[in-house]
């Protein structure tokens, strides 16, 4: 146990040594944008927020599949843990796109594709945590319903992303026939560093929540058998 929690504190320094990183890149060794000028450095959260998210509700996605097929409770807690990040991450995603658009766009909001399939993204997965509510005196039941609405919520997810592609929209789009659209090697390595900070803080955070919900079963666990024996 020592070791562990060592090597998650380990973990969670490299993390925010990333960080610390990715920020000196973005606000120090990177140039402006031609066009948004200083603002580009929201769009670095932004992506790697973005990544991030789609990540987390992928291993959403694979764990809630795993679970149907399997019927192996640690499954659904994976499964919850991850659909939990993702969703904050998706917050990050339409709080950091509304600054950056507010700049950008002189408006918060606007009716852009992208923005529209990643708000509905997040209404999604926000039923999915009411779901999982409402069903919380029954835990195998609870965790199959939780798990086909995972699976049926991921669908989503690439109509975001291809969302700029399908129909007229003012999203800029970052990755253009194989390349990337930003014009500085510095610009791309903060982009980079961002990407791989909010990855690893996602993997970290999916980890806690996962042994969070495991503690909170066993306990659930223990009462059950506290109330019988009484």
């Amino acid at each position: 146990m020592p070791g562990m929690a060592i090597r998650r504190m380990t973990l969670r320094w490299g993390i925010l040594a990333l960080f610390v990183l990715a920020l000196l890149f973005s606000f120090v060794l990177s140039p402006d944008d031609k066009i948004l000028g200083s603002t580009v450095r929201i769009f670095y959260i932004h992506f790697g927020s973005a990544i991030a998210c789609f990540a987390a509700y992928a291993i959403s996605w694979v764990t809630a599949i795993l679970y149907l097929a399997r019927r192996e409770v640690h499954y659904d807690r994976l499964s919850a843990a991850s659909a939990e990040v993702g969703t904050l991450l998706a917050t990050c995603v339409l709080i950091s796109g509304s600054i950056w658009a507010r700049v950008a766009w002189n408006t918060w909001w606007t009716w852009d594709p992208r923005l529209i399939t990643t708000a509905i993204l997040w209404f999604i997965y926000v039923g999915y945590f009411v779901l999982r509510s409402f069903l919380e005196g029954d835990r195998r039941r609870q965790a199959s319903y939780a798990a086909v609405w995972s699976i049926f919520a991921f669908a989503d997810v690439p109509v975001v992303y291809f969302s700029d592609r399908w129909w007229t929209s003012i999203h800029p789009v970052l990755f253009t026939g194989g390349s990337v659209n930003i014009s500085s090697p510095a610009m791309v390595v903060s982009m980079v560093l961002f990407l791989l900070a909010m990855g690893a803080f996602m993997v970290d955070l999916v980890l806690l929540r996962e042994r969070q919900h495991t503690a909170q079963d066993r306990l659930n666990e223990l009462k059950v058998r506290l109330r019988a024996d009484i």
